[in-house]
């Protein structure tokens, strides 16, 4: 039985690298984006249709939250919403703004459990794609997408809030990388809205710009030092 399950996950995983390989081989952009949503659905789905013991989170706070959602007929009865878990009420105010209303939405859409499991991870998957597909030119889509897939993906499953907010970040990092510093700040507020910790990403950004700093200046020193020297 957990054989056969692994080789669903890795099955599904290989097809998705297979999808974004062909996205990547494609000169047609319409075909190329096509193929590439068709990868990125497949992981989505994967964990849309997962039992609900998958995923450490998932009796914690998601399942909670979207029947907070499914009880409530307003937004406000929403945040308002309590449950006890290990000897405290926790409200659904207590979490990220932008997590508890997409769980609101998206049930108040759909009322279904899976389509939630299954946008949370849209949220996951796409801004992880769209960060490698930014630095594609250096580093393969598929490959990237790989290895987030066989080191990450089964984490996601538990830290669904804490991976919509690093996988934002990741995206982020392709802008910065890029000197588009305002765009990594913004993205930087959306991936605090699904978790507090991706304030980290203000921080980063500091470092990133004192090292370039200090990068430039001792590029600038070792030309200065190679025009001073004398040939003899």
């Amino acid at each position: 039985n957990m054989i056969l399950k692994n080789m669903i996950y890795i099955s599904c995983f290989l097809i998705s690298c297979f999808f974004f390989w062909l996205s990547e081989k494609c000169k047609s952009r319409i075909a190329r984006n096509v193929l590439a949503v068709i990868a990125i659905l497949i992981p989505c789905v994967l964990a849309g249709l997962r039992a609900d013991t998958i995923g450490t989170d998932v009796k914690v706070y998601v399942e909670p939250i979207y029947n907070a959602a499914k009880e409530s007929n307003s937004l406000s009865s929403y945040m308002g919403q309590s449950w006890f878990y290990i000897w405290r009420y926790k409200y659904v105010h207590d979490f990220e703004i932008g997590f508890t209303i997409l769980v609101y939405v998206i049930e108040k859409i759909t009322e279904s459990w899976s389509i939630v499991l299954f946008f949370i991870h849209v949220f996951i998957v796409t801004p992880v794609y769209i960060g490698l597909r930014r630095v594609h030119k250096t580093y393969p889509i598929y490959f990237g997408m790989l290895v987030f897939y066989l080191m990450f993906y089964n984490a996601s499953l538990n830290m669904m809030r804490q991976w919509m907010a690093m996988a934002f970040l990741f995206m982020g990092f392709s802008y910065l990388f890029f000197e588009n510093k305002k765009k990594y700040c913004a993205i930087v507020v959306i991936a605090c809205l699904f978790h507090i910790s991706a304030v980290i990403g203000f921080v980063i950004m500091l470092i990133y710009m004192y090292t370039a700093k200090k990068r430039e200046y001792i590029k600038k020193s070792n030309y200065k030092f190679g025009e001073s020297m004398v040939p003899i």
